[in-house]
């Protein structure tokens, strides 16, 4: 269950320094920085902390065998989808890059859900 745990958190870290940096990578982004830099810091960070609530939410979770194999399923998907989404995020144009943070959180939500309704029926 511990490594469970870790590799949530490690899943977590990775998965939002990813997509940051593949935020401030873009073009779109480039500009913000340059008008208002401690802002877009800030806001970067409170989302990550915001949309994290699946990473948080499976961490917790991760007290038994069963949930701690549901969390590692969970946190492994979640890496592979930010790394696709962050992927997509580089290159995409500035109208396109908010696009594809909500589909990336669609889809980690998405796995949230199934992997806690996994670990529910595990439990039982």
């Amino acid at each position: 269950m511990r490594g469970a745990r870790i590799t949530v958190v490690l899943s977590f870290l990775a998965s939002a320094a990813l997509l940051i940096w593949s935020l401030l990578a873009s073009n779109g982004m480039q500009a913000q920085l340059r008008q208002d830099a401690f802002g877009t810091y800030a806001g970067l960070i409170a989302a990550a902390v915001v949309l994290g609530w699946p990473w948080f939410g499976t961490f917790f979770a991760a007290t038994t065998p069963a949930a701690a194999g549901s969390a590692m399923v969970f946190a492994c998907m979640a890496a592979a989808i930010s790394v696709v989404c962050a992927a997509l995020i580089v290159d995409a144009p500035a109208e396109g890059v908010g696009w594809y943070i909500i589909i990336c959180f669609f889809f980690v939500w998405l796995l949230y859900l199934l992997t806690s309704r996994l670990r529910r029926s595990l439990a039982q």
